[in-house]
């Protein structure tokens, strides 16, 4: 209760002298109104959603750069807007400073309690104050640097690992010095803790480009005489970066970065570096990666079959040797296929089972390379069991089973005969398994692409093929997970028709449903209400979930309905959300109201009439505001904030 108290004089307070007036009252009833608590009490206030990017652009009139310098965005109301309030209204830079410091402290601790989309709203805020210079950048810098080391690492990793928190993540990183690429770059190498660094390279990951682009400029970076572990290490979590984060329109030229990797992928440097060089030059398929993969795969070769004074052991060489086997079956090119079955034709005993490595072509469909399908089909064919003198002779049944994984993603008519061929004449051996379970595989129907079965429609939205007692649906998802905004937004980008179901998490009782014409808002139900009010009501209360949408024209609109545009739908009901928590801090859930006898007055905001005496009728009777809302149809904002003018007027007072 203490904390609401302080979040309603906070956001309530219209200037400077009235917020420290209603502090001082406060302070002499035993409340501790230091600014620390302020931000504590507002941080719970906070919606625990946010804008997609899209929407908040649009809300803000460009990003966080058009606020610079002007007035702030229009988002900022409620409990954001009044932490800015107490920030820019101190009476000196320090005392701001100081504050700007609690603030951000406040939003890390949201952050560990495990509330990110509040903490980034908090810390979003902190930036453009830096960027409109109403703090010291000096001291801001100072709380860049240090607040964020109480940042909790287990809450980092989960919101890492779950890809609908990751571009909030990014945000919170963003403002931490020793978050951002460089910072996590430069600890690196000297992290000790193998957790951390799995947890910083997870956090490199989530920062994309700029990361990828931190982590190619420090490979360059040329080795000195005498280079240590930790830094073929790093090199190798530099290569891991490369591998990991996709390339961007900005990126490295493709030439630079495959000499860059290959200068890494030569023997004779530690094979940590090696393996993950390999790996790095599987993800940048071009000419030159197949002719310097090819070119240390003989290289391996020679040290196997000459192994004096090689720096690793035959083991190790082996096991490189199956890695770049592996990754020249997955490159698409002819010369590349070519270079692995002449490494498979050698059978020196050093270079292990050459055989086993063409399995690896099973991955691709090579029905556009004619040639290395019939080089195939003439190693089966010279690897089949034949009789002499009536009886069967075995060839080696392993490199039967090999040659068919090699051909198993190529259903082509020859490769089908020669599979079918297998089976009839050896149906015991382990070979004509293969050949089943590829021909199987194949016969097989292909499931529908992501893209069609979820309509095309943008956002990382789990498809379902039908709901139990429904129509096809085309997308699911939790709400929880992608957030009512986000789902909304996507919808509209994509001018999606259909409708949406809201169900609740337990029991799957239906909520709410929406009516979607070409990206807009057509008809809505939730609970009692309907049109505008249902959908500021979600927003208002917002429940846990799950949501499914069925694509499809819907019928006509009933006479006078006319489908609205989602967002400024969604701007004006994050408005009033700010605005009930200012209410519920007055008049609680769980406050008993009854009649005071002043005769009630019409809240300035509120022109219905009509509605006015409705809600004066049940007030009059007693009730708590959950009572009342229950009782009158209307969104809970619309009728809590008349509750509060009534109780602040004195013609509602709580039951003693």
């Amino acid at each position: 209760m203490t904390a609401l108290t302080l979040a309603f004089a906070a956001r309530s307070a219209h200037s400077k002298e009235e917020l420290e007036q209603t502090l001082a009252r406060l302070k002499t009833m035993g409340v501790d109104t230091g600014t620390d608590n302020l931000f504590r009490a507002l941080s719970f206030s906070v919606p625990g959603w946010v804008l997609p990017p899209m929407m908040a652009g649009a809300s803000m009139g460009g990003g966080a750069g058009a606020v610079a310098g002007g007035a702030p965005p229009s988002y900022e109301a409620g409990a954001i807007g009044a932490m800015r309030r107490i920030i820019t209204e101190a009476e000196d830079p320090a005392e701001a400073a100081k504050r700007f410091h609690e603030m951000v402290k406040t939003g890390v601790e949201r952050f560990n309690e495990g509330s990110l989309p509040q903490a980034v709203q908090m810390l979003e805020l902190a930036d453009r104050l830096v960027s409109e210079k109403k703090v010291d950048a000096g001291s801001a810098e100072i709380t860049r640097r240090k607040v964020g080391e109480a940042l909790d690492p287990e809450r980092l990793k989960k919101f890492a690992e779950n890809s609908a928190d990751q571009l909030q993540l990014r945000k919170l990183l963003q403002f931490f010095t020793a978050f951002q690429p460089e910072g996590l770059l430069e600890a690196l190498p000297g992290e000790l803790k193998r957790d951390r660094r799995r947890l910083m390279l997870l956090l490199l990951e989530i920062h994309g480009t700029p990361a990828r682009d931190a982590a190619y400029e420090r490979l360059t970076h040329s080795l000195g005489p005498a280079v240590g572990e930790e830094e073929w290490y790093f090199r190798r979590n530099l290569l891991y970066l490369l591998r990991r984060i996709p390339r961007g329109p900005e990126s490295q030229p493709l030439d630079n970065e495959i000499d860059l990797v290959l200068q890494h992928a030569r023997l004779g440097l530690p094979m940590v570096v090696l393996k993950e060089a390999v790996a790095a030059l599987g993800q940048l398929k071009d000419e030159k990666t197949e002719v310097g993969l090819a070119q240390l795969m003989n290289d391996i070769e020679a040290m196997l079959i000459k192994p004096e004074n090689a720096p690793y052991d035959a083991k190790e060489l082996r096991a490189l040797l199956d890695r770049v086997a592996a990754t020249l079956a997955r490159l698409p090119s002819r010369p590349a296929r070519r270079t692995l079955i002449e490494h498979a034709a050698k059978k020196q005993a050093p270079l292990g089972d050459t055989m086993s490595r063409l399995g690896e072509l099973g991955t691709q469909n090579l029905s556009d390379d004619s040639a290395t399908v019939e080089q195939l089909l003439g190693l089966i064919k010279a690897n089949l069991p034949f009789k002499v003198l009536g009886m069967t002779l075995r060839q080696n049944d392993q490199n039967l089973v090999n040659l068919v994984d090699a051909l198993s993603g190529t259903p082509t008519p020859a490769v089908r005969k020669a599979f079918e061929e297998i089976i009839a004449k050896f149906p015991d051996k382990d070979a004509a398994r293969a050949a089943t379970r590829s021909i199987g595989a194949w016969d097989k129907p292909a499931a529908a692409p992501a893209a069609e079965r979820a309509g095309a429609t943008s956002g990382n939205f789990s498809s379902i093929a039908k709901e139990p007692t429904g129509p096809a649906a085309s997308l699911q998802g939790d709400l929880d997970v992608f957030g009512l905004p986000a789902l909304l937004q996507s919808l509209a980008e994509s001018s999606a028709s259909g409708s949406l179901t809201l169900r609740e998490t337990k029991g799957g009782t239906v909520f709410a449903s929406v009516t979607l014409r070409e990206g807009k808002l057509e008809e809505i139900k939730r609970g009692k209400l309907s049109g505008d009010e249902a959908f500021y009501e979600l927003f208002e209360k917002p429940v846990p979930g799950q949501f499914a949408f069925v694509k499809g024209a819907p019928k006509a609109a009933p006479p006078g309905v006319t489908a609205k545009p989602i967002l400024p739908l969604t701007l004006e009901a994050m408005r009033r959300y700010d605005e009930l928590q200012e209410a519920v801090a007055l008049v609680p859930d769980s406050m008993f109201l009854v009649p005071a006898g002043p005769k009630p007055t019409p809240h300035p905001g509120e022109k219905d009439g009509s509605f006015l005496q409705a809600l004066w009728q049940r007030a009059n009777k007693g009730g708590t505001p959950l009572d009342l809302e229950d009782a009158v149809v209307s969104d809970s904002y619309r009728i809590r904030r008349i509750l509060a003018h009534w109780v602040e007027e004195g013609s509602l007072k709580p039951r003693a």
